[in-house]
């Protein structure tokens, strides 16, 4: 558990729940996967960073698209990545909104001066 992890995104791809991605991103973008036995319970979590040196945004919000529309209808990725995009600094706000497809259900949420954060789960 002690050991630093470079932000470089030198961690090995994962594969879970039919999603290929990173711990940890070039771009600075973060995904957590929990391994859950039951419905209604998190199972992905991105996190675009604005807490980190070196961190690339727009890169982020590439990153988190391409991971998502693996396996999320793009009719949803659309609405999902369009509110994601109206916070571009730590200063703006993003209300907990919550989009779904026909088997996820996502949320987005950023408070002030904190990273944007989107919460994947089976309906």
């Amino acid at each position: 558990m002690g050991r630093k992890r470079r932000i470089e995104g030198e961690t090995q791809k994962r594969t879970a729940e039919g999603f290929s991605f990173y711990n940890s991103y070039k771009s600075g973008l973060g995904v957590s996967y929990e391994s859950v036995n039951g419905k209604d319970l998190m199972f992905l979590q991105s996190t675009i960073h604005f807490d980190r040196d070196g961190v690339d945004y727009n890169q982020q919000v590439k990153d988190l698209d391409e991971l998502l529309r693996q396996k999320i209808d793009s009719e949803a990725m659309d609405k999902i990545m369009k509110y994601v995009k109206q916070k571009t600094k730590r200063e703006d706000i993003l209300e907990a909104k919550e989009f779904s497809d026909k088997t996820y259900g996502i949320q987005v949420e950023s408070s002030y001066w904190d990273n944007i954060y989107i919460s994947i789960w089976y309906k």
